[in-house]
């Protein structure tokens, strides 16, 4: 066999490769993608629930007086719109996947945590002062 004739078919079975592989590929591709937003969705849930509860307990501290009317109204507001922005981020969320997803993501969860630790905060203020 002539150098020629081995170059060309090294280059078509290359050719042939790379065409019966890139299926394979791109799936893998698609689903990365595919699992990078199924964890943003599990992710957005997992804070709805939490704003959701704490709202709940909101709801229950007001109903037995731990907290004044004033506190209920700027906290309710506070998680209500909390709660909204979560569901516009599930809505955007079955378009397409933004390339800041997991950015976006860590953007709400340090927003929920700001928002539980200032309201721990509050309520142990409350606390000490119903003590006193």
């Amino acid at each position: 066999m002539s150098i020629e004739a081995l170059v060309v078919s090294l280059t078509m079975l290359v050719i042939v490769a790379l065409w019966v592989g890139s299926p394979l590929f791109g799936a893998k591709a698609h689903s990365l993608k595919a699992e990078a937003k199924r964890k943003q969705r599990e992710r957005l849930l997992a804070h709805y629930e939490r704003v959701l509860n704490n709202l709940r307990d909101l709801e229950e501290d007001f109903a037995t007086s731990k907290i004044g009317v004033e506190d209920y109204q700027t906290d309710r507001e506070t998680l209500v719109q909390r709660g909204i922005h979560i569901l516009a981020a599930l809505d955007d969320l079955d378009g397409t996947i933004p390339n800041t997803a997991y950015t976006h993501g860590a953007a709400v969860d340090e927003s929920v945590d700001r928002a539980i630790e200032e309201a721990v905060k509050a309520y142990r203020r409350k606390a000490k002062s119903y003590a006193k």
